[in-house]
């Protein structure tokens, strides 16, 4: 069964945008394939949270993208390196008054199977919104 390795995403890179800084957050990963998985199609998909698992009263993390369309792809080797890139407002990640705490969650799945062969959340890293 496939399996998701290495995660973890990247601060994020700013640049000038109409409305304000729009900033761009890459997530990586190793993707990890049995010899059965070898040679089928996958997809996989990645989105942004914002944790608030430290608040005082264990506060509800905030979902700051939902799930893009999957990105499909087909593994010939044991492994493979996978990587998203996710681009929004900066205004988006703002969630709260001072740094936000930012975590990406990354699906696997082998295609035409109704669940995720893995799912895996990223630690966080502090960003100044």
């Amino acid at each position: 069964m496939a399996r998701i390795t290495g995660h973890r995403i990247h601060h994020p890179t700013s640049s000038p945008g109409p409305g304000g800084p729009i900033w761009t957050f890459k997530v990586t990963y190793t993707a990890v394939f049995t010899d059965q998985d070898l040679n089928h199609e996958f997809e996989d998909a990645a989105k942004l949270w914002e944790d608030d698992s430290g608040e005082i009263f264990g506060g509800d993390d905030d979902a700051i993208t939902a799930y893009p369309i999957p990105v499909r792809f087909t593994p010939t080797t044991s492994t493979v390196e996978r990587e998203h890139i996710i681009t929004l407002p900066r205004s988006q990640v703002a969630t709260e008054v001072d740094a936000e705490e930012i975590k990406a969650q990354i699906w696997l799945r082998r295609v035409g199977d109704a669940a995720a062969a893995d799912e895996k959340m990223t630690g966080w890293i502090a960003v100044d919104a």
